[in-house]
């Protein structure tokens, strides 16, 4: 919680990043790459916003020897029963196998590796 005496001081920033889940957390580290300062508002503490924290702090995705060809064929055909775009699920999952796989290189951990 803010302090009282803090409330109403200005602060400026470059970036700032509204929610402190996975994807908040992502953007505000991918601006930073860039030399940005950077801030993040969220309504919750470290390690309690976002989606994972309800879901156990689990987060599906690929592993790095995964084929993500296969990964949609499974999904389309057993999750989507064909009804799912296989566009987008494509899209999807190429672009959380390579969220997931940065966040790694940035020091998060995969308790399955």
């Amino acid at each position: 919680m803010e302090k009282l005496e803090n409330i109403g001081k200005i602060i400026t920033t470059d970036v700032l990043v509204i929610g402190g889940g996975i994807g908040g957390l992502v953007a505000a580290l991918r601006a930073r790459e860039q030399g940005v300062d950077v801030l993040i508002a969220d309504k919750a503490n470290v390690g309690f916003a976002g989606m994972p924290s309800r879901a156990g702090n689990g987060v599906l995705t690929l592993k790095k020897d995964s084929d993500i060809d296969e990964y949609v064929e499974y999904l389309v055909k057993n999750l989507g029963v064909y009804l799912t775009d296989q566009e987008a699920q494509t899209q999807l999952a190429s672009v959380n196998y390579e969220a997931h796989h940065k966040v790694m290189d940035w020091g998060g951990k995969d308790h399955h590796r």
